[in-house]
């Protein structure tokens, strides 16, 4: 698989951008998430609540507890935060299933005495310690927990001022850059058209309209029998006509897309006249933002 980042338990596809290149946890540390730190909070008052109780001291339901969590906490470590919520309809399935399967096939029947003798021995633990199953989870837990403490120590660091704000439960960070080249030469007279008109409209205060096939996006019909996307108020382009419609309507304008812009949701009209016909701009591009423009009056920019 070719990637472009790597989470610490697994890779990810080369398509995610940059804020998902980081599995969910990154984010519930973040001063933006301030939802996903206040349900780690709950999270942790609620177990120790439990500990407190003492459900803990039967070892079968401290396993089985902790199998819970941990089961989901692999899932989320290897899917960047935003998909994860997919997985939660399978999660008691996963949960169950790999409990049976440590219990019945790892600890009882790959894991012999040979083994416990020469875990005891290489690592100065009690024999009797490491066949507690208790014990082996918790020192996974713990282990897991401090790894990925250490490595994110830099999540603490983002903020609202460095990194824009949030769409769509999304730090799009890296809109920030082509959204202030093109604030910074956009004309009084100048459209933009976007694949995420709430950013654009965030970074550049100003989102005229999107291009996106209307049946895969959230939008309704105004009196001009315009189909509008309901975040931003944009109208939305769904074809290659819609498209070349509000260029010719437009003198000027500009075009920020991002890795979606390859995929299914984009007509591949649009993307080739894009490419093919209007001006890139490299310096406020990326790696994963794309940054366009035309202007009709100008013999050297055509649409």
């Amino acid at each position: 698989m070719i990637v472009k980042g790597k989470t610490p338990l697994g890779y990810i596809p080369s398509g995610a951008p940059i804020w998902g290149q980081k599995p969910f946890y990154f984010y519930a540390f973040t001063p933006d998430m301030k939802i996903l730190l206040v349900l780690v909070v709950i999270g942790a008052i609620i177990s120790a609540i439990l500990w407190q109780t003492g459900l803990f001291k039967n070892e079968s339901g401290y396993s089985y507890l902790l199998l819970n969590l941990f089961i989901p906490f692999l899932i989320l470590t290897i899917f960047p935060w935003k998909t994860a919520r997919y997985a939660l309809f399978i999660f008691p399935f996963l949960v169950l299933s790999a409990a049976y399967a440590i219990d019945l096939y790892v600890i009882r029947n790959v894991i012999n005495e040979a083994v416990y003798v020469q875990v005891s021995n290489k690592f100065k633990v009690k024999k009797e310690r490491l066949k507690n199953f208790r014990f082996a989870i918790s020192f996974i837990m713990i282990a897991l927990l401090l790894v990925q403490i250490v490595l994110l120590v830099s999540a603490v660091g983002i903020s609202q001022n460095g990194h824009g704000t949030i769409h769509d439960g999304i730090i799009h960070s890296n809109w920030k850059k082509a959204g202030e080249f093109v604030k910074c030469q956009l004309n009084d007279e100048d459209i933009v058209i976007s694949a995420r008109p709430a950013v654009t409209l965030y970074y550049i205060g100003r989102s005229n309209y999107q291009i996106r096939k209307s049946e895969l996006y959230s939008h309704y019909l105004n009196s001009e029998m315009q189909l509008i996307e309901i975040y931003a108020g944009t109208v939305i382009l769904t074809d290659y006509d819609s498209f070349m419609h509000a260029l010719k309507s437009n003198n000027r304008g500009w075009i920020i897309v991002e890795y979606t812009f390859d995929g299914y949701n984009i007509d591949p009209d649009v993307r080739n006249h894009v490419r093919n016909n209007m001006t890139y701009h490299p310096k406020g591009s990326d790696a994963t933002i794309q940054v366009y423009s035309w202007n009709s009056t100008n013999n050297n920019s055509t649409i």
